[in-house]
């Protein structure tokens, strides 16, 4: 292979046959192709917002389960927040004040930014809830809908329905995607004007209010034990520095899975939340005639959430 078809975005592939995802042999190829297919549809909604990355730059081996925070490593995969100055490709690189002090980060500025996390073998793009400079008011709601393993599809699909309503009572227009795992992501985009501490004050009110309305079905208590047949209303993402699945990023999964906004009607079909791959979601590109996410910009730009 000559080097100018090692080259995507400008981005030279080293191994681009290597094998990422076993089945269904998705290589590293494979992956930079899919970015590049994907980039005009994932840029919007994470250009310049704070990277953490799951990398598995072997691939994923025998790991069905995934890939767990921190960063202890399990498997061949490991979770990466803080890159080195020589992590290469185009990005931006920022430095926020953490806990411990000044800490690195990166944000995606371009096509190439995906490809280059391709090529470090970054198979789960996580982004933070606000976009720099700004970072300190979010302009992103995430409600992880987690269900557990005895929930069916209908209820987690009602779930996100009902957590749609609550936040119609507050005035909100929200957005539905595919987590490339077992769940949902219930997204609001807001104008960037409460700080982190408000906006996770106010997601667990949201996240509580789900809760009296179906006890039975949903419960926003951390601890596994509280969640045996429901589904947990994960409202901690939104707290500084927390992170959620980007759109059509991909997952550490077995199927190559990946995140897929939706329109709200298609949950009453036949999709499921790890669906869409690598694979298959450029069937789906096709025969989209519009952005499943369309108003999502606009719906930013109008809206607020009350902090009292």
């Amino acid at each position: 292979m000559s080097e100018a078809d090692r080259l995507v975005n400008g981005v030279a592939l080293t191994h681009p046959e290597r094998v990422f995802w076993p089945l269904g042999r998705v290589t590293k190829r494979d992956l930079a192709a899919y970015y590049d297919r994907v980039a005009p549809l994932m840029l919007p909604y994470v250009l310049e917002r704070p990277l953490a990355m799951v990398r598995c730059p072997s691939g994923i081996g025998e790991l069905p389960a995934g890939v767990r925070g921190g960063r202890r490593r399990v498997g061949e995969c490991f979770f990466h927040k803080h890159p080195a100055g020589d992590f290469p490709g185009p990005f931006g690189r920022v430095t926020i004040t953490e806990s411990d002090g000044p800490a690195p980060y990166l944000t995606i500025t371009e096509a190439g930014s995906l490809t280059a996390l391709a090529q470090m073998g970054v198979l789960e793009i996580h982004v933070w809830g606000a976009t720099w400079p700004d970072i300190e008011h979010p302009d992103m709601l995430v409600f992880d809908l987690d269900p557990d393993p005895a929930v069916e599809w209908r209820a987690l699909a009602g779930g996100a329905r009902l957590v749609r309503e609550v936040l119609h009572s507050a005035s909100l227009e929200s957005f539905v995607k595919t987590t490339g795992g077992k769940g949902l992501h219930v997204v609001v985009p807001v104008t960037p004007s409460a700080d982190w501490e408000e906006a996770r004050l106010f997601c667990r009110k949201m996240a509580e209010t789900v809760v009296e309305q179906a006890p039975g079905g949903f419960t926003a208590r951390m601890s596994k034990a509280k969640r045996a047949g429901k589904i947990y209303v994960d409202y901690v993402r939104n707290s500084r520095g927390a992170t959620s699945i980007a759109p059509y990023s991909t997952r550490a999964k077995e199927r190559a899975s990946v995140a897929v906004p939706l329109r709200w009607k298609e949950l009453n079909g036949r999709i499921r939340p790890d669906t869409y791959t690598v694979r298959n979601l450029a069937g789906r590109l096709a025969r989209l005639k519009s952005d499943p996410w369309e108003g999502y910009f606009e719906v930013r730009r109008s809206q607020r959430i009350d902090a009292t």
